[in-house]
């Protein structure tokens, strides 16, 4: 699915203040892992929004556990006739995603409905009008 990824107001004030480069926002696929506790993002995500960590920690993954950095991102998901989704603030460790630049976890999609049609292959996702991190 589409979802674009982009830095919070915080980080785009914090950016112009030091003076930095503010980049555009991505729009990138991504795919929804319901086993994914939390958000992933790609290392072209994270380099293309020119992030720094939070801070680093271990993560398990299907693969074992590694070390990941952790960052503060909002997302749009869930775009529909040209009408942009409201931002969903996330923490997104970052990660490889075969096949996608982002996993998007159960911290956004619990927030929201979602619809699977095996038999026809399509899903539906409903998410409210404004979310609240929920670290």
């Amino acid at each position: 699915m589409e979802v674009e990824v982009r830095l919070p107001p915080s980080e785009l004030e914090r950016y112009r203040l030091e003076g930095r480069i503010i980049p555009q926002p991505i729009r990138t696929t991504g795919i929804i892992d319901t086993a994914a506790e939390r958000t992933c993002v790609s290392a072209a995500v994270v380099d293309g929004l020119l992030l720094e960590p939070m801070r680093r920690e271990d993560v398990a993954t299907a693969s074992g556990s590694r070390e990941s950095g952790l960052y503060y991102l909002m997302l749009q998901v869930g775009w529909r006739d040209n009408h942009p989704p409201d931002p969903i603030p996330v923490l997104a460790y970052d990660a490889e995603v075969a096949g996608a630049e982002m996993l998007v976890g159960l911290d956004v999609l619990r927030h929201g409905e979602l619809i699977l049609r095996g038999p026809e292959g399509v899903f539906e996702l409903s998410l409210p009008r404004s979310v609240r991190l929920v670290p």
